[in-house]
Formats: C-alpha cells, structure tokens, sequence
C-alpha cells in the first residue's frame, strides 16, 4: 500500500490533475483524459491518496470523473453552491482510501493550502489563469495551471512528511484495534468516538449530560457539581494536592498562592492556534529530555 499525493483543478471546459509518490520526482499529470484517469486509479485503487482539503473536494472531483460525470458539475455544487460532496447523487459506486492533511490542524478550520505554503517557506504566488474562463484553456493557460498544480503538490508533500507522526499515529491505532482502514480518513474525533464505540446522541443543553458509567469520579463534591447545571457561571473551590483550584465549566484552575523555586521552569500553553506554534512541542519534548 502506497500513500498517492494528488490536486485537482477544474475549470469550465477543461479538468486536469497532478499525482505523485511521496519522495519521488516524478509528477504525473493527467489533462481531459478519462481514460488515461481510470487506468491510473485501477492500478493504485488500493493505495491512499492523499491531498490538502481534498475530504471536502478533491475526492469528489475525481469520484466524478471515474463515473463519467462533468466535474465542472460538482465543481459548482461544492464551491458556488456551498453543498457537501458527498450530497451530489451517483458518487458512492467509486471507493478508495484518502487521507486528508487538513484535518485535524490545530486552528486549521478554513486554513488554505497557500497559508500552509507560507509557514513553511515556500512561495505563495498563485496562478493567474481565472477559474472564470468559459471556454478552453489556451497552451500557456494549461501550462501555466500544471506549473502551479504541481507546486501544490509538493507544498502537500511537505506537509505530508511534517505530519508524518499524525499519519503514522492513525495507522497504529487502526491496527491495535483492528480497524478498517477505511478509518484513515477520519479526523481524531472521529477514530476516538470509533474506538470508544461512541453512538450519536441529541443534547438540548450542552451542561446537562449523562455521565459514562466507566468513570470513577473519587471526589463526590465534584460529581455533584456538575451533574447539577443550574448556574453556568458558578464554581466550586476546593484544594487538590496541597493546591488551591477553582472547579467551573470553563475546566480547572490551580495555581500556589506564594512559592519559590529554583530550576527550570516551563511555561507551555497547550491550546495552539496555528501551525507555528507546533514546533513549541518539539521545543518542549526536547528540553523536558534534557532535564
């Protein structure tokens, strides 16, 4: 099983993509061919293919190629009609793996592909064929989109090898728990909720829920607490390990009033809101093994 990188870019007469392997120099593009299409996906229809975004549009792109549908078609029901992929009829009979880069990107909701090319110190210019054009391309115009395709491509290889340890922490768990690998396409909610069993439930009210039975929760004052929502805005103070916290809804809080250390001390903000600041982990982890 191979991991294929791959983006896709439609325009009113004319469809095109760009695959490649991960660490390998060849690009393989395909313009208006569905044929020279199917007879690539045939071959790697077992492989996962891997873009950025591509969850939400490229898989469908190509779904709709392979069943002989006008990808312009599903190109405007996604992006001008704001519609889910998945919603547009006669897709389902196509199957393979994906594998998403966007997911899960700590502050990646609505985060772009060239915002991504930017952290990591590529270019940023984009193509200057409109995706407006009603009619075909010229051959500068398609040269132009598979030079820039292809740089999309690399800029997902990238990001492919940065998040190699998220790839790789999916497939573990998928085979400790003996998964589909079909799996591989969820975000980490996802594969939580599928591993834990989770069922979908309605809540009316986000401070009123059942508490599992599997929790053993030591301190009876704190169950209490939360199982009795009345006033959001209310807290509970109570000392945990010689510490005083402030129990609320917003989570725990706990701090020494007065202490004096000497040595190295951390201060590390686990709530990241951009890629950037992933490389604080690393920083983190190296120092905390030093120590």
């Amino acid at each position: 099983m191979k991991f294929i990188l791959y983006d896709w870019e439609v325009f009113s007469h004319d469809w095109l993509v760009v695959f490649k392997e991960p660490g390998k120099e060849e690009h393989i593009v395909i313009y208006n061919d569905e044929e020279k299409l199917t007879g690539f996906f045939n071959q790697h229809k077992n492989d996962i293919f891997v873009g950025f975004n591509n969850r939400h549009y490229d898989d469908f792109i190509m779904k709709a190629v392979l069943s002989g549908i006008n990808p312009k078609v599903v190109n405007d029901w996604i992006i001008t009609d704001g519609k889910q992929g998945w919603e547009f009829p006669n897709l389902n009979k196509i199957y393979f793996l994906s594998l998403d880069l966007m997911s899960d990107i700590p502050g990646g909701v609505g985060i772009s592909l060239k915002e991504v090319e930017s952290n990591l110190g590529m270019s940023i210019e984009e193509s200057s064929v409109s995706f407006d054009i009603d009619r075909k391309l010229t051959k500068e115009e398609i040269e132009e989109t598979i030079f820039y395709c292809k740089h999309d491509v690399d800029a997902t290889e990238r990001l492919f090898y940065e998040r190699f340890d998220y790839i790789k922490s999916k497939l573990q768990i998928i085979n400790a728990f003996k998964l589909s690998m079909s799996c591989i396409s969820m975000t980490n909610a996802q594969l939580t909720a599928e591993v834990m069993g989770a069922r979908k439930r309605k809540y009316y009210d986000e401070n009123i829920y059942d508490m599992p039975s599997c929790v053993d929760v030591k301190d009876k004052e704190v169950l209490k607490f939360f199982e009795n929502p009345q006033d959001a805005s209310r807290s509970l103070k109570k000392d945990i390990c010689d510490v005083p916290h402030i129990i609320a809804y917003g989570g725990l809080h706990g701090a020494i009033e007065q202490s004096h250390f000497k040595g190295n001390l951390f201060n590390f903000d686990v709530g990241l809101n951009n890629m950037a600041q992933l490389k604080d982990i690393e920083l983190y982890q190296r120092c905390a093994e030093r120590c």
